[in-house]
């Protein structure tokens, strides 16, 4: 593996673990301030049990730690692996600014 598939790598979680935060503060304090609910009939049940945090550092631990397991077994997808979790941090980072443009009424 080399130093820039190394980088895109870094890169990609980094936007996994921005998003996730992101969609974690955004969304509590939407809950917060009353004026809003959670859609989502998952996530909504994991907040109410409390589990979603949990469920949410579960799985950057999982995007993150699962390309280093596949290019350790395949060097040659190595570029492919790197941008694995690069789509749900950008999901994550979407549902962000999706509560942000809810919560400032923009």
């Amino acid at each position: 593996m080399n130093i820039s598939n190394i980088n895109l790598l870094k890169a990609s979680s980094l936007i996994l673990l921005i998003g996730v935060l992101g969609d974690e503060v955004t969304t509590l304090t939407g809950i917060s301030s009353g004026r809003f609910v959670e859609s989502n009939p998952y996530a909504s049940q994991l907040i109410n049990n409390g589990s979603w945090i949990l469920m949410d550092l579960v799985s950057i631990m999982f995007f993150v730690s699962i390309p280093f397991i596949l290019i350790k077994g395949n060097r040659d997808q190595s570029l492919v692996y790197s941008f694995l979790p690069l789509l749900p941090g950008l999901i994550r980072l979407f549902a962000c600014v999706s509560n942000l443009v809810l919560i400032t009424g923009v």
